[in-house]
């Protein structure tokens, strides 16, 4: 049996793989420990009573020690390159939540010391699993030459960006060179309203817009703002030489857990000793293309992914803390109306940008 560890417990991810993973013949999460950024003392125990997790470890060096394979769960994406360096370096492999990183700087050292340790990294956003998207892709030849693409993602520039590129990864795959800031203040929406089944949505406000130039395909406009107001809707639109063909990942519960099912099948595979089916170039650039917007944003120059300043980032540990102070998962801060923004961190002697 393949002995999973999870790190933290931030998120709502840990409570909806948890699961889904033990279902999984010869896969077990075993082991969990949780240092305390969002949830309060004792969950990890609550949540390993909940789950049937045989033990709560009393630190990341003893989770280590006590599994085959690890999931980070934590919203603190500052974390997740230290975290995932006591797994690797261990020989023994692990999978990231989205973000995988925030910085350039921790894009290149996730690459590094995965090449360093030969260990292979798993993880990033769940959109590439979207059931939707399967079947468009398996169409891409008879929808004819694709001219150009439209996508919408809704909400933060960064926690939620990640999800929008990598839905459009999901069909086009990796590949994007650089990127272009076209328009926009806030990806904030609007004020709250109920929508016709009486869910909490964000009215329309102004979005957020970057142009995508890839190395062999079409142009894509991003726009980072739910285009009906709900918090959890994703729009891609492909425009052909045989017209519009529109997809519309719009999330349920069923819809939620067939992107973790998706997920977890392919993290299962590789547990057991696979490569990744997003290897970890491809699935990093759900992080740099996000930085590389904001670099474009602040600039207003187009700016290449092989140009990232190494220093560039978004603050993590400052999301967390909003994260947290908005009551978690649990009071909606994890996606709902009270999502907190993101801060970039521009390399040194310019001004910080907020989100917020």
């Amino acid at each position: 049996m393949v002995r999973v560890g999870i790190v933290q417990l931030d998120t709502s991810h840990c409570e909806y793989f948890t699961p889904v993973v033990n279902d999984f013949e010869d896969l077990k999460v075993t082991a969990v420990w949780d240092d305390g950024w969002v949830r309060a003392p004792g969950y990890a125990e609550e949540f390993a009573r909940e789950f049937g997790v045989e033990k709560v470890c009393a630190s990341l060096d003893e989770l280590v020690d006590s599994v085959d394979v690890g999931m980070l769960f934590g919203q603190n994406w500052d974390l997740h390159l230290e975290q995932a360096r006591a797994f690797l370096e261990a020989g023994k492999r692990v999978f990231i939540d989205k973000p995988v990183v925030g910085s350039m700087r921790d894009v290149v050292a996730l690459r590094e010391l995965s090449e360093r340790t030969g260990v292979p990294v798993m993880g990033g956003s769940s959109l590439r699993y979207a059931p939707e998207l399967t079947p468009l892709r398996e169409r891409r030849e008879e929808l004819g030459q694709i001219v150009s693409a439209f996508a919408s993602g809704p909400q933060d520039f960064f926690n939620y960006g990640v999800h929008a590129v990598a839905m459009v990864a999901g069909f086009f795959g990796p590949g994007v060179e650089a990127v272009r800031y076209i328009t926009g203040e806030t990806t904030d929406i609007g004020e709250t309203r109920p929508d016709q089944l009486g869910r909490v949505a964000r009215s329309a406000g102004p979005p957020q817009i970057v142009l995508l130039e890839q190395r062999d395909g079409p142009p894509i406009v991003l726009q980072l703002a739910a285009p009906d107001g709900w918090d959890y809707s994703f729009f891609l639109a492909l425009t052909t030489d045989h017209g519009v063909e529109p997809l519309i990942i719009k999330s349920d519960e069923a819809w939620g857990v067939a992107l973790v099912e998706g997920q977890a099948a392919d993290f299962s595979r590789y547990a057991h000793g696979e490569e990744p089916s997003v290897p970890l170039a491809g699935m990093l650039e759900e992080v740099t293309v996000c930085l590389a917007a904001a670099e474009a944003r602040r600039t207003g120059r187009r700016v290449a992914l092989d140009d990232i300043p190494l220093e560039a980032g978004f603050d993590g540990a400052a999301f967390t803390r909003a994260y947290a102070e908005g009551g978690g998962w649990h009071h909606a801060a994890g996606g709902g109306t009270t999502q907190p923004s993101s801060t970039y961190l521009p390399p040194p002697e310019v001004s910080v940008i907020s989100d917020a």
